[in-house]
């Protein structure tokens, strides 16, 4: 593939998987969040634990039946949520590191990190979802995440987790993990 395809591959890949949160919202407007992605998304809800707001609709199964009623289809993947959100708080760089390691150590979490990236399609576009009401990349899981994602169908291309366009130099395949300022 040439390069130029390949780098629009991962574009084209990483603009079909967006994030949104069900903290301090109600049913409905998340549901018209997520209606906004697109004519055809898949809700992945990568909570580890469910039981807040479940009396709102938000639970698993009542949360998969909303979304069907409104043609929006629903996945879950708990291990792929954050064990250790509450450890870390004030520590976003440490968060993120701890988070990352877990993908990659825990058996469960490392095999539903697999099935979900086989699943991923470009007709479709991937929300994933938690709690976490940050808008900020550095402070929630789910932006971790779809880094991983995105890190994963870079390194199927042959391409470094952490390559991006201002490293590349001619050779995709040198590791170059830092831009020089």
């Amino acid at each position: 593939m040439e390069i130029n395809n390949t780098i629009k591959s991962i574009a084209r890949f990483s603009q079909k998987i967006k994030t949104e949160y069900i903290n301090k919202r109600d049913l409905e407007t998340f549901v018209d969040s997520v209606k906004r992605l697109g004519e055809k998304v898949v809700v992945v809800d990568v909570r580890n634990n469910t039981f807040f707001k479940t009396k709102q609709g938000f639970g698993p199964r009542e949360l998969a039946k909303t979304l069907a009623a409104k043609n929006i289809e629903y996945m879950r993947y708990p291990r792929l949520g954050n064990p250790y959100h509450q450890n870390y708080k004030e520590e976003p760089k440490k968060a993120k590191l701890v988070y990352t390691n877990y993908l990659r150590v825990n058996d469960d979490a490392h095999a539903e990190l697999n099935h979900l990236y086989g699943n991923l399609r470009f007709k479709k576009t991937f929300c994933l979802t938690c709690y976490c009401d940050t808008l900020d990349p550095r402070k929630c899981h789910r932006y971790w995440l779809r880094e991983a994602l995105i890190n994963k169908k870079r390194e199927r291309l042959g391409f470094p987790a952490t390559f991006s366009v201002h490293q590349w130099n001619e050779d995709p395949t040198k590791e170059e993990t830092e831009v020089e300022n």
